[in-house]
């Protein structure tokens, strides 16, 4: 029999490590958000367009992101008592990022110092809120080290920022950059702060990930973006033949939408999903057979709009609907929204890619092996899907959570 103590202390010991590791990154971060963003002024204010200003100008520019400051750290103890610290460290890390990014394309002395105070509200707060949180996180034994990082941390972020200022100089714009530099420390905070309790279930993660990807890489939106160029290389070489194509394309793909209605709770989305990915490896194949059967080089549409026909049907059986429905099920509540974004931001990446790469591919790889390679991206997520993923038909999201058996209480309790 396990003895319940030892199991205690080493519960103890591993919360004890999870909290110093998180106060040490607060500790890091906030040093170098408050030193980077106060010392790169230092160089730019030697830089065009900056260095002709006067002398009140330069120094209203300076003070504006301290008196930011002043007035963030004031206001920053009201919220973090009544929304948590990480809360408040994590909304104005996105604060100071929004107002760096504007403060790096406007060039306008008005702008500039606007946002330089903003920056400095969200800067003034972490100043305040941070050293509260590392001290409540760290244990006893690191609390001195652990604080005093902080400092450490603002000096090396001085001398960052000096790097930044002498790289840069000699560049036309190079102050653009260097503003834009500052938006680091904010950006690893978000970063933290979404990685945290996504990796609670590396399980979830992982189908989600693939999912997000696949949905997109086994090429729906180059079909529908370029359908009628996809057309006339089938063979439509009528610009007139092609645009009536692409109309019963649109009623197909929307007629198959509604069977799905009907078919998600009834069936599942296991089922549907696999059988959706499957339905578009069969469609990519047709394509793929006509255009290496050299009988039908003249009239490849005989299998490749039926093979379109085909693909479309199972991407709206499958993951068309049920992609946004699996991944919002995969999470619990308190990662849901954090969780959502990103996989979304992963499934647009992958839009994106798809789009933009496939006619430069379709020319230099030509179509049959392009779709080769589609017919594999869906062959292998149709397999992937019978392996890992869980059904979750007539599932609570309670339950589904439960059933996930993420270990959350650490995150819940930083925040």
């Amino acid at each position: 029999m396990p003895d319940p103590k030892s199991e205690e202390k080493i519960d103890e010991k591993t919360n004890l490590k999870t909290s110093n590791a998180s106060a040490v990154f607060v500790s890091i971060i906030s040093g170098i958000c408050y030193g980077l963003t106060m010392s790169i002024t230092s160089g730019i204010l030697e830089e065009d367009p900056w260095v002709g200003q006067t002398a009140f100008i330069k120094g209203f520019i300076s003070s504006a992101l301290l008196i930011g400051a002043a007035i963030g750290c004031l206001a920053s103890g009201f919220f973090s008592d009544h929304f948590g610290r990480i809360r408040i460290i994590l909304i104005c890390s996105v604060e100071i990022l929004i107002c760096t990014i504007i403060t790096s394309v406007f060039k306008n002395i008005v702008t500039l110092i606007v946002f330089r105070t903003l920056v400095g509200l969200g800067v003034g707060a972490i100043s305040a809120v941070g050293p509260v949180y590392v001290n409540e996180q760290s244990s006893p034994n690191r609390r001195g080290m652990i604080c005093s990082l902080l400092q450490t941390s603002t000096t090396f972020s001085i001398a960052l920022a000096y790097t930044f200022n002498f790289s840069f100089h000699t560049i036309n714009g190079g102050w653009r950059y260097e503003f834009a530099l500052t938006a680091l420390p904010p950006i690893l905070i978000s970063m933290r702060q979404f990685g945290i309790g996504l990796l609670a279930s590396k399980r979830a993660l992982i189908i989600s990930v693939v999912l997000s990807m696949m949905q997109q890489l086994t090429g729906i939106n180059a079909i529908i973006m370029y359908q009628p160029m996809i057309l006339a290389s089938m063979g439509l070489s009528d610009t007139r033949d092609q645009l009536i194509g692409t109309i019963f394309v649109g009623l197909w793909n929307f007629i198959t939408t509604v069977f799905a209605l009907f078919l998600v709770d009834r069936i599942g989305r296991r089922l549907l999903l696999i059988t959706g990915y499957s339905l578009m490896s069969l469609g990519n194949f047709l394509v793929v057979l006509s255009a290496v059967i050299p009988a039908l080089q003249q009239k490849a549409y005989y299998l490749s709009v039926p093979g379109l026909a085909v693909f479309l049907a199972g991407f709206e059986f499958g993951p068309g609907p049920l992609y946004f429905l699996v991944i919002s099920e995969n999470f619990p509540t308190v990662i849901r929204g954090r969780a959502m974004s990103l996989m979304t931001g992963i499934n647009w990446a992958c839009n994106i890619i798809m789009v933009f790469s496939y006619l430069p591919l379709v020319q230099a790889c030509t179509i049959q092996w392009v779709y080769t390679v589609l017919f594999v991206f869906s062959i292998f997520t149709a397999i992937f899907v019978a392996c890992i993923l869980v059904e979750t038909k007539n599932k609570s999201l309670e339950e589904i959570s439960a059933d996930s058996s993420l270990k959350l209480d650490k995150l819940q309790s930083n925040e």
